[in-house]
């Protein structure tokens, strides 16, 4: 299988350091630990200014925990993960509804918008 290496690829040493402190956190049942250990990785590889915008994670938009709850239970953790998705779609989600799609609009009007001032 070979290895694909973006421009925005955290260093080995840092991965492996990232790696054990969530193994250490699994194991120990301290899941919200190991949640935010994940969610640094994430800014390590998705703070770079010309990260893809379909690389961002949803999280790190400032989207509610309801709404970020509905669509990770729903698989979409990345905001290119709701690409084909639709409207439609968030609003057959269980959860889900005019409030979810105006905030899931919203935000990524806001994103574009922030994307094309750079």
């Amino acid at each position: 299988m070979a290895i694909f290496r973006s421009d925005f690829a955290i260093e080995e040493y840092m991965a492996k350091r990232i790696s054990e402190r969530i193994a250490i956190h699994f194991r120990r049942g301290n899941f919200e630990a190991a949640r935010r250990a994940v969610d640094y990785a994430e800014t390590l590889t998705q703070d770079h200014p010309n990260a893809p915008l379909n690389d961002m994670p949803i999280a790190q938009t400032p989207i509610s925990e309801r709404t970020l709850n509905l669509l990770e239970r729903n698989g979409v953790v990345f905001i290119g993960d709701l690409v084909g998705k639709g409207e439609d779609w968030v609003l057959s989600l269980s959860g889900g509804g005019e409030g979810a799609l105006r905030e899931i609009r919203k935000i990524l009007i806001a994103e574009v918008a922030k994307r094309r001032e750079q």
